[in-house]
């Protein structure tokens, strides 16, 4: 017999490519985890110009935080059509408050998020004084192979 689904899952949506999923400072309702597609995060800068964070990928939450937040820290938007997985971060924030083992594996997924935006912000860093792009692209190509 099937596990019954977690309280907190919601269903599954779609999004064609090119959609914007939420934008930085809009309320946080739900966390989505990538079934298929791609998407990417990013921040616009003051003068306008978008600067694209992390690529995001099957298996992928895209924002694990968003259980500890009010608002959402960067946009996301779908590279190619994707399909997600809806959480409920009401019932998500509950359960933390409520259960301890499960609150502690939300933490170690956010840290585990942490740690690897901090490597992704050294590399970039180390590469500030040759060609960030090129750097950039090689770091992209790493996270993908993760995946293969």
């Amino acid at each position: 017999m099937p596990d019954a689904p977690a309280p907190f899952f919601r269903g599954r949506e779609q999004f064609p490519r090119r959609r914007t999923i939420y934008r930085e400072g809009e309320p946080i309702k739900n966390i989505y985890v990538i079934r298929e597609g791609w998407a990417f995060r990013y921040m616009l800068s003051q003068d306008g110009r978008r600067q694209i964070l992390s690529f995001l990928m099957p298996g992928d939450i895209i924002s694990p935080s968003s259980v500890f937040a009010k608002k959402h820290q960067f946009s996301v938007q779908s590279l190619t059509a994707m399909h997600v997985c809806v959480f409920d971060v009401a019932v998500m924030r509950e359960l933390c408050r409520n259960d301890e083992p499960f609150f502690r594996r939300v933490i170690d997924i956010c840290l585990e998020e942490k740690e690897h935006m901090e490597r992704r912000l050294f590399e970039l860093g180390r590469c500030a004084r040759t060609d960030a792009s090129a750097c950039q692209q090689d770091s992209q190509h790493a996270e993908a192979e993760k995946y293969h």
